[in-house]
This record gives structure tokens, sequence and C-alpha cells, in this order.
């Protein structure tokens, strides 16, 4: 059964996101990235495809876009909708939707999000992109790291999984 992950990062007011870059630099949050999505297929939309920190995946990365002239990586392929990306990764054991802010909340509104790997920042920054709202009672939380700031994070973070409630319900008789 494929996993549909988000993976996000996020200050306390939500924010992801200014002038189309990460508000923040925590070399830490970049490791544990690399290390939970290593080998995995991306879906992004364009502006987080064409900013100046890109996250590609050395695998597979689709950008969600109705721009037809994009100028694509090598591994780089171009979806119209979510439906497209899901078709073209169905093989897929696990797959992770990086944002933006819209492409998440379309995934979340859709329901088809069973896991969020969310670095969740102690802070206000000031952005223009924001997480959405998510309704926290249909999550549950099943690892929390807390990473204090020091001489090269600017914040205390945590790097939170989430799992959708009802994947932990037993289907059948007990």
């Amino acid at each position: 059964m494929q996993t549909i992950s988000i993976i996000a990062a996020f200050a306390d007011n939500h924010v992801m996101g200014k002038d189309n870059r990460l508000p923040w630099d925590l070399p830490d949050d970049w490791v544990n990235f690399k290390k939970v999505t290593a080998g995995k297929a991306f879906l992004m939309g364009r502006k987080s495809y064409e900013s100046e920190d890109y996250l590609g995946s050395d695998y597979k990365n689709f950008i969600l876009s109705s721009n037809t002239h994009l100028d694509l990586c090598a591994n780089c392929f171009q979806v119209s909708s979510i439906d497209d990306f899901l078709s073209a990764v169905a093989d897929e054991d696990e797959v992770f939707i990086l944002g933006g802010g819209g492409v998440f909340e379309q995934a979340l509104a859709r329901g088809i999000v069973d896991k969020m790997y969310l670095t969740q920042i102690k802070g206000s920054p000031d952005g223009d992109t924001f997480f959405p709202k998510v309704n926290w009672e249909e999550w549950k939380k099943i690892e929390c790291i807390f990473h204090p700031k020091d001489e090269q994070h600017a914040y205390d973070f945590y790097l939170n999984t989430y799992m959708l409630r009802n994947a932990f319900q037993i289907e059948g008789p007990v």
C-alpha cells in the first residue's frame, strides 16, 4: 500500500516562506529532510521548483503546473494535476509532496495524505507563504525530536511525524 507524505517546515505563525525562499537556515533540518526522502519521488508546485533553494530529488521530481514552457531538469516531469502525479507514481511505496502552500492545501483538502513529516519552528518570522490549517484531531503524533537553537540554528525546532488516526484502526473482528 502506498504512503502519500507531506514534508514541510513552518513556524509558530504557519509561515513557511518569504519571497519564494525559506526564512531560516537550519542545517540539521536539511540532514533530516535528505534522510527521510532519499530515493523517493517528489511533487512540488512551479514556484517551489523555480526557487533559489529548490529541493530536488535525485530520483524523480514532478512539477505541478499549467505552464507549458517550463525548463525541466533531467529527472523532472511536468504534471497538470495531483491525479496525474498519483498515476505516474502508482508503483512507488512512498511519495512526498513538498509544497508550496497551495499544493499542500489541495492534497490535505482531498484527504489523500497519510503521513506528515513537519519541522515545527519556534518563532514567528515574516513571510508570505503559509502552511495550511490542519484538523489536528485527525492526526496522531508518532515521533517528536527537539533540536535547540545553537550557533548554527537561529531557532529551536521540532522534527515531528504524524500519521492519520484512522491508520491505527483495526478493521474486522478483534
